[in-house]
């Protein structure tokens, strides 16, 4: 696959993030919407997007822990649980695992595999430095063009408490509440087919 390179503006110059910018991604109509009428520059840092290597497992699994503890009302249980906080490399060896990188460090990784006509979305998680500064929505946008490729019409994810906001953000529209491993979580889906 292709490497898709995402640059920030230089010096005090600011980019609103248009179809001229993003059609390269190709991202759902819901999301280019969103970028539209925030009436603000969407600035993001250097960071590349591109598929997980074998050699990425321990950078991802330490994004994964210090992702998944930032989130202060599942901390007590995942260190109560030290399992659930390892990345288990089979959607690495799969080519479903893309990682964003910046200065040659992992800051976020998102996992999609398809089931029938859509995509789901397993995994989203950006270190936490990497928070609010572009690295899930251009992972997303990544997802979403991943997702189109192989003729997938919708994308589907399980998004607990902590993530609900970003998903209906991007445009995400829930479809009910499930049952986790931590608790209730809600299934949404984005429509991405063109």
């Amino acid at each position: 696959m292709k490497e898709r390179r995402l640059r920030s503006p230089s010096g005090s110059e600011s980019a609103r993030l248009g179809a001229s910018q993003t059609s390269a991604l190709s991202p759902a109509p819901d999301l280019l919407h969103w970028a539209r009428t925030r009436g603000h520059a969407v600035h993001v840092a250097d960071f590349s997007i591109r598929l997980a290597l074998l050699n990425d497992v321990a950078a991802i699994n330490e994004v994964f822990r210090r992702s998944s503890l930032s989130n202060e009302g599942d901390r007590v249980f995942l260190l109560d649980n030290p399992e659930v906080l390892r990345f288990d490399d089979a959607p690495i060896r799969a080519g479903c695992t893309r990682v964003a990188v910046a200065d040659g460090h992992i800051v976020g990784f998102a996992t999609t595999t398809v089931v029938g006509e859509a995509s789901e979305l397993d995994d989203l998680f950006v270190d936490p430095p990497w928070m609010r500064r572009g690295v899930a929505r251009a992972l997303m946008l990544d997802a979403v063009s991943a997702a189109r490729a192989v003729g997938s019409r919708r994308i589907e994810v399980t998004a607990n408490e902590h993530a609900r906001s970003f998903y209906d953000a991007v445009g995400f529209v829930a479809d009910g509440a499930v049952e986790t491993l931590f608790a209730p979580g809600t299934r949404m889906h984005l429509d991405i087919a063109p």
